[in-house]
């Protein structure tokens, strides 16, 4: 885009939230305890499984007609709907069949071999891809593909291949779910079910701009555009072309808009791990350097952007080989800390070394893109009360939460950190005092 199209489009784009913010001023005013509250994914969550638990005359009937509105043709006997366990956000597992619903409502970012893994944990309590296994993918508007890194194209196909991978969105299935056949069902003395109901069906209809306060600003949007585009209300001439031109300029100024932000955001990982490095070295004996791949090549801090990076402390001596505890961070998402690549026997002897040691850690063989790996999950992290993954590090679901708090979030991974390194300095002591025998 040339400067002088970046200019107009940027008045123009001043000016259209100048205009809708003078509207938002005149709008009646509106009240609703979920917009106030700010509900994020783990909110909508919690909400939608709650609806879907509820019983009548030991029936499940709202999952029965979720089932209907979406499309799933499934017998209901047994089912134990579960909220936020084992970081799936609702899983239903029955008798014959085993769901995932992965909620992206907020557009939260797809994480590296999210739903793969999902799905691999219901394969461990006996379901099966090609046979019994379902993934529902919940979108705002369906506009949110799922990404390649998230749900692998080969399981995608296999899930496919017998209509079980559904992609669900709020505006199609949710709302009219909530409002046809939630809200008409309710009993008169479930007084509060109603209004709850009620609540949330017109807290998504603000979001989806489907008030009918909105009704009235879109119109006056829509006339205020046709008149800066000089679109008649009779004369369609080029109007798809006009359209289509201006479309094309606003997206180029997102795609920069979306280079600063990536910009900004490489930068405050490099800040954020430059910090975790920095702590690291001042509070354990460790020597932690940077390193590039899972091969531990040297490198500096300036690299913290890159696919592999991560920090290996000084190595120890256990049952005679010098092993290096590292981090590592791959592809600027999955963080875990552990031991890279050990003899079988030796992984099976330093587990051991873990328990015995009586630390409470979920330390284990972790097989990372064929790479073979001792590690913990460091994965789930709470935050002045609020569960947040550590899964991106950092991406741009971090900054609203944490851009001004930076020593926070670096004191939250160090210490979790601090626990193994604390245990593997023990475990070596140990060792290094029975060989000395």
């Amino acid at each position: 885009m040339d400067r002088v199209k970046l200019e107009l489009t940027t008045k123009s784009i001043n000016d259209f939230s100048e205009k809708r913010e003078k509207l938002l001023e005149k709008a009646p005013f509106h009240f609703n305890v979920l917009d106030e509250a700010r509900v994020d994914e783990n909110a909508h969550s919690k909400i939608l499984g709650r609806l879907l638990k509820y019983k009548r005359g030991g029936k499940f009937i709202h999952l029965e007609s979720f089932y209907k509105i979406i499309g799933l043709e499934l017998k209901i006997d047994n089912p134990k709907i579960r909220i936020e366990k084992e970081r799936i956000d609702i899983s239903i597992l029955d008798n014959s069949y085993g769901i995932v619903i992965e909620n992206k409502v907020h557009y939260a970012v797809d994480q590296l071999e999210q739903i793969d893994t999902y799905v691999k944990r219901l394969c461990n309590k006996a379901y099966k891809i090609d046979k019994n296994i379902y993934v529902i993918y919940l979108t705002r508007r369906g506009d949110k593909p799922v990404s390649e890194a998230s749900l692998s194209p080969l399981l995608r196909k296999s899930l496919e291949s017998r209509d079980g991978y559904k992609e669900v969105n709020f505006e199609v299935h949710i709302l009219p779910w909530l409002a046809d056949e939630i809200l008409p069902v309710c009993l008169d003395k479930d007084r509060n079910l109603i209004y709850g109901v009620e609540q949330y069906i017109d807290h998504i209809k603000g979001f989806l701009n489907h008030r009918k306060k909105d009704e009235v600003m879109n119109n006056n949007l829509s006339k205020y555009l046709k008149k800066e585009l000089s679109i008649s209300e009779v004369d369609d001439s080029g109007v798809i072309e006009k359209i289509e031109e201006r479309r094309k300029e606003v997206l180029a100024y997102l795609n920069g808009l979306d280079g600063i932000r990536k910009e900004v955001t490489f930068q405050l990982r490099r800040e954020f791990l430059e910090a975790l490095l920095s702590r690291l070295n001042s509070e354990t004996k460790g020597e932690w350097v940077c390193t590039k791949s899972i091969k531990q090549q040297p490198c500096e801090i300036v690299d913290a952007n890159e696919i592999f990076f991560g920090f290996k402390s000084t190595s120890k001596v256990f049952k005679g080989q010098e092993i290096c505890l590292s981090v590592q961070i791959y592809n600027r998402s999955k963080f875990f800390c552990g031991f890279y690549k050990l003899e079988n026997s030796l992984n099976k002897e330093l587990i051991q070394a873990f328990k015995d040691g009586g630390k409470e850690m979920n330390i284990g063989f972790c097989d990372f893109k064929r790479e073979k790996w001792v590690a913990i999950d460091l994965q789930d992290y709470t935050y002045k009360s609020v569960r947040k993954p550590a899964w991106n590090v950092y991406d741009v679901e971090w900054d609203k939460f944490y851009k001004t708090e930076l020593t926070g979030m670096t004191n939250v991974f160090f210490d979790k950190i601090e626990v193994v390194y604390k245990a593997w300095e023990a475990i070596c002591n140990l060792n290094k005092l029975q060989s000395d025998k």
